[in-house]
């Protein structure tokens, strides 16, 4: 393997060199025949005051953008910390040992970021089928593949919501004045199914910002005065990456039915609903990402293909533990995000 180059100089980076970041990402993308492509407000999420994040980059001889690092964490208190490690290297760079050096500084900014604040954590990163390179990377990094989720899709036309609904629930556009309504469903479901930390507005806000209203839809419990949330569809438009996938799609960013309304149909009748909607826009698939079998257990992705979705791709998980230090410099890092 080539060395590192010596005229490689590491740096900080922020949203300030966003533009920069992008343009490194979607070389990235285009070598790599990535079926996705990131936009400048993704770039700009990264940074979000919401997460604790650190953002290390390489600059070559010409101070070019060639390798990007980030590193991130919500800042939702809890005992078991997962730390997000993403990023890449440009293809003219690669096989020189630079993704090794930077996902070496990731592992370490990852266990700085959570010293002292939880009782475990662990570095993850996600990859999609194809990498192999990043996979041996991450391995010999001393990461192993925890869990996967698949890609999958539907042809529209000729899907129905359920024929029988309960007379007292109805499916009805997603609006401004429910949208937190649906938060707090969300915040029952997964409290109820995986013991998670409920979501605040202000991250509820960032991880929904891109949420297409005239695509998403609640089932209203309208029983009783106060109109409950028995289910949800979200779902979003994501345009810039339709080229890449050769077709255009409504993505089911997520689709949920609280606990008390299972078995009533609710979710086939959302779905119907959220696909209906993008046929009428003249989008030709829905797709959605899915969990696949994890210890025995049947996955999401059981659930939709019984509704005719088709597995088009997967990523796995990759993990490795964090190493546990007394430490204040996750407060510290707090009032000292790196801006340039």
């Amino acid at each position: 393997m080539q060395e590192i180059p010596s005229a490689l100089t590491w740096v900080p980076i922020g949203p300030h060199q966003s533009k920069e970041i992008l343009r490194l990402v979607r070389d990235i993308e285009e070598h790599d025949g990535t079926p996705y492509r990131t936009s400048h407000e993704e770039i700009l999420d990264y940074f979000d005051p919401t997460h604790f994040w650190r953002a290390t980059a390489a600059r070559d001889y010409s101070g070019r953008l060639i390798a990007f690092g980030l590193t991130r964490t919500p800042m939702a208190p809890g005992n078991n910390v997962e730390v997000t490690l993403s990023g890449g290297v440009h293809p003219e760079f690669r096989g020189a040992g630079v993704g090794r050096q930077l996902l070496r500084m990731q592992v370490v900014t990852a266990e700085q970021l959570v010293q002292g604040e939880t009782e475990s954590a662990l570095a993850i990163m996600h990859v999609d089928a194809g990498q192999e390179d990043v996979e041996d990377l991450l391995e010999r990094a001393g990461f192993t593949a925890a869990s996967s989720y698949v890609q999958m899709r539907r042809e529209l036309g000729g899907f129905t919501g359920a024929s029988e609904l309960p007379t007292f629930v109805s499916i009805e556009p997603l609006t401004a004045d429910i949208r937190d309504e649906v938060r707090k469903a969300h915040n029952d479901i997964y409290f109820e199914q995986f013991g998670q930390a409920p979501l605040s507005g202000a991250q509820w806000a960032l991880e929904r910002q891109y949420t297409h209203l005239p695509w998403s839809f609640v089932a209203v419990d309208r029983r009783g005065d106060r109109p409950r949330v028995a289910g949800y569809v979200l779902s979003g438009r994501y345009e810039q990456d339709w080229e890449s996938r050769g077709w255009s799609e409504g993505y089911i960013q997520e689709v949920a039915v609280v606990k008390e309304w299972r078995g009533m149909n609710i979710m086939r009748s959302l779905l119907g609903a959220a696909m209906g909607a993008y046929e009428d826009d003249g989008i030709e698939f829905a797709g959605l990402d899915a969990d696949v079998e994890i210890d025995g257990a049947n996955g999401t992705s059981v659930i939709f293909e019984r509704f005719g979705f088709e597995k088009t791709g997967i990523t796995t998980i990759f993990a490795r533990p964090l190493q546990m230090r007394a430490s204040s410099l996750r407060r510290v890092l707090r009032k000292d995000q790196p801006t340039e």
